[in-house]
């Protein structure tokens, strides 16, 4: 038996209000802002934005310490592992102290943001989906030991028909 729909003009707007919300946590911009309390700069919003599309490849360049790593490649994992079922997001690095001294800390405390169903190690993330489908998120460096880097290599396989690529530079901006 489905919910009957709202009969009042005041019950009707109400619901798509509700609708309205639960589709913006959808994009990761409405994520960021409604599931992690983040205020962003506009240049935030728009590579959000722009990683939004199924397929999309986005580069940017941006200042150390602008919240690249901390604010935008957080939330977009994030984002990423808790809408997409069986999603395998894999962040690389030169050393793998970039990712546990500067990423994972960032995606640490917004997880806790976002209550249960979350799994945080140092080298890895799950989401637990409700009905039993594990999204992943894991941490690797071109310093990882072999064993761990053939363990990753064996994890990537096709989980999920969605695919984004973000490429951030952190040389010069010439």
């Amino acid at each position: 038996m489905q919910p009957q729909a709202p009969r009042t003009p005041k019950a009707k707007k109400e619901r798509n209000k509700q609708l309205e919300f639960l589709n913006s946590l959808r994009r990761p911009t409405g994520f960021a802002k409604h599931l992690l309390g983040l205020t962003l700069y506009d240049w935030q919003t728009k590579v959000l934005r722009d990683i939004e599309p199924v397929n999309a490849r986005v580069a940017l360049r941006a200042a150390n310490g602008s919240g690249k790593t901390s604010t935008v490649i957080a939330t977009s994992l994030l984002w990423h592992a808790f809408c997409y079922q069986k999603s395998l997001s894999i962040t690389t690095a030169g050393v793998f102290r970039q990712t546990e001294s500067q990423l994972w800390p960032s995606m640490r405390s917004m997880v806790q943001k976002l209550g249960p169903g979350w799994e945080v190690t140092s080298g890895e993330i799950r989401y637990n989906h409700v009905g039993g489908m594990v999204s992943r998120i894991i941490g690797f460096s071109a310093t990882d030991p072999v064993p761990k880097a053939s363990m990753l290599l064996r994890a990537v396989r096709p989980q999920s028909k969605t695919f984004r690529y973000l490429s951030i530079n952190r040389g010069p901006i010439s």
